[in-house]
């Protein structure tokens, strides 16, 4: 019989299995390829070719336009992805959320923690990964992601899966609609309007367009309450604590949420960081197993300039290894 603790022994042991270890170190190598530059460029092509030439092709291009690919994830599930998009093919290519050492941490943290009575809200889905991910040990997942083409595949690949609640939204300080500037060249990463307000979001073309918001009190109004919280919201962090203050003030639910680096937009990451703690929680880094441990003052100290990280959140009192 097919269990939720069977399911969380097949995660474990599928993280641990040679094949995913080859997946990480092909992973790890894509990575240390990164930056811009003609040489680093060669390096991908001759390295990487069968990671670096698709993204060319499908994201850079935009030849792959809104299709829809065929992959499998670590643990051997089979989803449709847009492989336009970079962080989808990421996924495709490594089988877990972007093939870097932040979110297998966090893939680790999620796979040994979450639980058959956790109602799980991934915020800032983007392809999914950590929707489908829950979904395969959570009670509910509210899956929150703006772009439309994103958030249809998450649905599509969720059918029969009990539980799972798509909104093509955004969560944010105020109910209504607010714009979002998608990349019409480049693949489909978002720049949240409070991050770009007043200069150009980025190099390439980016089509601004409007989307829904809610406010995390108005949604757990009428919603089952989370008690775990996935947050990477492209600098829009802050935004989401302000609109869930009555709902955090309240309650206590675990926060996962991706701090960046200094050079990164370290500042407004910490913003959100320090409105966390004044509601009462404390901050936990993640070792290479997904293990937390404590950590306070500013989180973007020993990290990579321009990387970013993912870090767990508690309130004082709670228990940091059980949700």
């Amino acid at each position: 019989m097919n269990t939720r603790k069977d399911k969380r022994t097949l995660l474990i042991e599928a993280l641990g299995s040679k094949d995913h270890q080859k997946r990480i170190r092909r992973a790890r190598r894509f990575e240390q390829l990164g930056g811009g530059g003609v040489l680093k460029k060669i390096e991908r092509v001759i390295l990487t070719p069968g990671i670096y030439l698709p993204y060319v092709f499908y994201a850079k291009s935009g030849l792959g336009g809104d299709r829809l690919f065929t992959t499998t994830l670590f643990w051997g599930r089979a989803i449709q992805i847009p492989l336009r998009d970079y962080d989808s093919l990421g996924l495709h290519m490594f089988g877990f959320a972007g093939g870097n050492e932040a979110e297998l941490k966090l893939t680790k943290y999620f796979s040994k923690h979450l639980g058959p009575d956790d109602i799980f809200y991934d915020i800032g889905a983007n392809c999914g990964f950590y929707t489908y991910l829950a979904s395969e040990l959570c009670r509910e997942v509210h899956t929150f992601e703006p772009i439309s083409i994103l958030a249809r595949a998450i649905e599509m690949n969720s059918r029969g899966y009990a539980g799972v609640t798509v909104n093509c939204a955004a969560i944010s300080n105020a109910t209504g609609k607010m714009d979002f500037y998608i990349g019409e060249f480049s693949g489909l990463s978002t720049l949240n309007a409070a991050v770009v307000k007043g200069r150009s979001p980025a190099s390439g073309t980016f089509k601004k367009t409007a989307v829904p918001t809610i406010t995390l009190d108005d949604y757990t109004a009428t919603h089952t309450k989370p008690t775990v919280l996935k947050i990477d919201a492209e600098g829009a962090e802050r935004d989401i604590i302000e609109g869930g203050r009555h709902f955090f003030t309240e309650n206590a639910p675990t926060v996962a949420m991706e701090v960046w680096g200094e050079k990164g937009g370290g500042r407004i990451s910490m913003e959100a960081v320090e409105e966390l703690r004044k509601l009462g929680y404390q901050s936990y880094r993640l070792d290479s197993e997904g293990a937390p441990q404590k950590v306070d003052g500013d989180l973007s100290d020993g990290m990579t300039p321009t990387g970013g990280e993912n870090f767990i959140f508690k309130k004082d009192g709670e228990n940091i290894y059980e949700f």
